[in-house]
């Protein structure tokens, strides 16, 4: 949500309405509208993910994924630091998501590693690996290549 990118595809015109599920935060959460360059309205929503609805049929949309999403702060740890959420939730949640993906008018699926929000490389390729166990697809070799690459992390 600190990116921007969401406000800048909205005014540059290249995507439409959004809606972003979350677990938990600790920021405002909101909904709202955002114009374009054309001076179309799109509508922007924060939803709790256990109020859930899926897309509309006649609609085409974009699945993008960031693993930050099932790693959480542990404020009340000794020794704070980032976890993964517990296993029946994680394989809740992309259990979900797989079956969003297999929709007709899933147009494409993004994957954000974000290992410096997820705590770490290893929570980062932890939650990868449950993603390459339930797509049933090796996510880890390209995950693992792009952490190298794009972090400098060996």
């Amino acid at each position: 949500m600190n990116d921007n990118f969401i406000d800048v595809a909205f005014m540059k015109g290249l995507v439409g309405n959004v809606c972003c599920y979350y677990l938990e935060t600790r920021n405002e959460t909101y909904s709202g509208i955002c114009d374009d360059v054309f001076g179309k309205n799109h509508r922007f929503e924060m939803i709790y993910i256990d109020n859930f609805r899926k897309p509309k049929r006649n609609r085409k949309f974009i699945l993008d994924i960031d693993l930050d999403y099932f790693a959480k702060f542990d404020y009340e740890s000794n020794n704070p630091e980032f976890v993964i959420i517990p296993e029946p939730d994680l394989n809740k949640y992309i259990s979900l998501m797989k079956s969003l993906g297999q929709q007709e008018n899933c147009a494409g699926i993004t994957l954000a590693l974000e290992p410096g929000c997820c705590g770490s490389e290893e929570n980062c390729l932890t939650v990868c690996k449950y993603f390459s166990e339930v797509f049933n697809k090796d996510l880890m070799s390209v995950s693992r290549h792009s952490l190298t690459v794009n972090y400098q992390i060996h």
